[in-house]
Order: structure tokens, then sequence, then C-alpha cells
């Protein structure tokens, strides 16, 4: 009998490598549904996307969390430790991915904004009208601006 140990407090459940392994599965497939998405430029969905993402990033958390202690990993079966390995390293690549395809859009998101802002301001600081007469008019300017966006960015 150990000292060190409460033998009326609740054992910790022993991680389950399968679980784990799924739950990172399904986290990187998201992540890679929603780059392919953005890289596509298909936005639509992206709101539930982020919702589904929340969900599957707290089930693997939860189902990963007993393997932090560090013998853990030696104590599983060599096929069971590989298994679980490749579902880590396709969910770090995945997550990399996501995250450099979310920089990009929010990138050019931004430059598309910063292009209409300074259009309209350049529309509101141009020559004011002319009368019919030759004359400066009020400075009011009651033409549209027209504006056209380079679809690539």
């Amino acid at each position: 009998m150990d000292p060190h140990v409460d033998e009326g407090a609740p054992r910790a459940e022993a991680p389950d490598a399968g679980r784990a392994a799924q739950a990172m599965d399904d986290l990187a497939a998201a992540l890679e549904s929603e780059t392919e998405a953005l890289a596509a430029r298909r936005y639509d969905g992206l709101d539930h996307s982020a919702a589904r993402k929340e969900t599957l990033l707290e089930a693997c958390q939860r189902e990963t969390e007993g393997f932090a202690a560090p013998d853990v990993m030696d104590r599983l079966d060599p096929t069971v430790g590989a298994a679980l390995r490749r579902a880590a390293d396709r969910l770090r690549k995945a997550s990399r991915d996501n995250a450099q395809a979310l920089i990009v859009n929010r990138d050019a998101s931004r430059r598309v904004v910063d292009m209409i802002v300074e259009t309209a301001r350049e529309a509101q600081q141009g020559p004011s009208s002319y009368t019919a007469h030759g004359r400066q008019g009020s400075g009011r300017r009651d033409a549209a601006v027209s504006l056209r966006l380079n679809q690539t960015l």
C-alpha cells in the first residue's frame, strides 16, 4: 500500500489512444476542409466551420490530455503509438496550413478595405464641380464614385 495514494480517491482513467487519434483526425479534417474552402474563396459556411472547429478542439483536448505524462507514450503498443503520432503530425500540418490560409485571407481583406477607403478619400478630395456658367460649384459631389476591384486579391 502506497502512503501517497488516497485509496478513496477516484482513479484517473487511462487515456484511450484510439479515441485520441480519432479526435485529432476529426479536427485535422475540419481544418483541411476550411483551408480548401479559403483557398477556393468559398466563404459561405465559415461561421459554422469556426463553431465546429471549437467543438472538435475541445474534444481533442479532452481526449489527448492523458498523454501529457512523459511515460504514457512509452507504455503504448508500438503500433498504437505510431498511429497516435501520425494523427498528431497530420493535425500539426493541418493547423499550420489553416493558420497560413487565414492570414492570407485576412491580409487580402485588409488590402481590399484599404483600397475602398483610399478611393473614397480621393473622391472626396477631388476637384469640386463647375456650374454650366464655368463657375466653381458648391463643392458638393453628386456623382457616384465608380469602383472596380481586382478579384485576384
